[in-house]
This record gives C-alpha cells, sequence and structure tokens, in this order.
C-alpha cells in the first residue's frame, strides 16, 4: 500500500506537469515551482521515513521470531535425545547387541535433525506464508475488491502447479535418497569385509556398483 501511494504521488505530480496554463505550457520554473509548493518534496521525504521505519522494525521482528523458534527447537531436540537414551536404556541387553551403536546413532540423528527443521524452519515459514496470504487478501479486497476476485480466480491454477512441482521434487529426492543409501551401503559393506572382498578379487566389482548407484543418483 505504501509503495502505491508512493507511485501515485510520481503520477499525479506527472500528469500535473501536461496541464496548460493560459493556453500554453508551463516552463521548467513554474513546473519546479509547482512541485515544491504542491508538497511533492514533503510526501516523498515522508514515505522515505517511513519505509525506513518498517524496515529496521521487520529485520528486529524476523530477528527475534528466528531466534526464538531456533531456541525452542533446540530445546525440543534436548529433550527428545534425554527421552531417547532413557528408553534405550529401559530395553534389554539382547536388543542393544543385536543392533549396531552405529545403526542407533544414525537413528537418532535423522529424525531429531527432521524435526529440528520442522521446528526451527518449517512451521515459521508455514505460520508466514499463510499470514502473509491472508492479510494481502485482505487488503486487497479493502482497496479493489473486484480485482481482487478477479486474481482469486486464478488462485487454483497456482495451487495446482506448485502442487505438481511439490510432487516432481519429493519423488526426485525420494530417488535420491534410496541410490545414495545404496551406495553408502556398498562402501560400507566392502570396509566391514574388506579381508573377503580382498581374498576373492571384488575390488572392481565393488567400485563398479557404487558407481552405478551414484550415476543412477545424478540422473
Amino acid at each position: 500500500m505504501m509503495l502505491g501511494q508512493f507511485t501515485n504521488i510520481f503520477s499525479k505530480q506527472q500528469a500535473a506537469s501536461h496541464v496548460h496554463v493560459n493556453g500554453s505550457d508551463p516552463s521548467p520554473a513554474e513546473i519546479r515551482n509547482a512541485t515544491i509548493h504542491g508538497g511533492l518534496s514533503h510526501e516523498t521525504l515522508q514515505f522515505s521515513y517511513i519505509s525506513f521505519f518498517v524496515t529496521i522494525v521487520t529485520f528486529i521482528a524476523a530477528f527475534i521470531q528466528k531466534y526464538q523458534w531456533e531456541l525452542i527447537a533446540m530445546k525440543q531436540e534436548h529433550r527428545i535425545r534425554r527421552a531417547f537414551m532413557a528408553q534405550i536404556l529401559k530395553l534389554d541387553i539382547a536388543w542393544i547387541e543385536k543392533n549396531k551403536a552405529s545403526d542407533i546413532s544414525h537413528m537418532l540423528h535423522d529424525h531429531i535433525e527432521r524435526l529440528y527443521e520442522g521446528i526451527s524452519d518449517h512451521i515459521p515459514t508455514t505460520i508466514f506464508i499463510l499470514s502473509a496470504v491472508s492479510l494481502s487478501f485482505m487488503v486487497a479486497v479493502h482497496v479493489q475488491w473486484d480485482l481482487a476476485l478477479i486474481m482469486m480466480g486464478m488462485a487454483p491454477a497456482f495451487v495446482i502447479l506448485r502442487y505438481i512441482y511439490s510432487w516432481l521434487f519429493a519423488k526426485h529426492m525420494r530417488i535420491e535418497q534410496e541410490s545414495l543409501s545404496s551406495a553408502n551401503k556398498v562402501v560400507s559393506e566392502t570396509f566391514q569385509c574388506i579381508r573377503t572382498v580382498i581374498a576373492f578379487s571384488g575390488q572392481r566389482n565393488s567400485i563398479e556398483k557404487s558407481v552405478i548407484y551414484r550415476v543412477f543418483q545424478k540422473k
């Protein structure tokens, strides 16, 4: 809204400069005087101060918001780690011996990392998008409701395109994760059984399998 009002000031001034005075075009001095006395400088300076103030307030609010969400995510991560370790200590020794420590650590890190990203990034982004869309719609309806309704008619098309893009991106990421996991398993198995691999001359086979998975991941 401020940007629109700021643009309207220059539009009105440009239109006023083409007004004929006594059947003749105004001189540059008259245009300059009309501009100064018309309050263009005062209005532009006022909008500049408002824009500067809004920018500073937005920066401070964004910093505080990001800091608070990061703090909440770290606290939840700490609580989950403590609860996870407490539950592991309550399990039978047979289960602990059956599962490798590296697998447990990887599982814990993977799940907590996803939870941390969801709390610190995805939730604030979702709230921001919903708030921005709601406020933009209300402002658009308040300023010019007929144009806002026309733009809302195009909303389903944007939603469908966004859904298609998200589906393709998720599919590609799932294939990439599966290929990367398969390649890492080949490397891990090779190093764990390195003596057997060398005894049967399986180095080339292991390398070829790993390269195939990584090439498939790039595709």
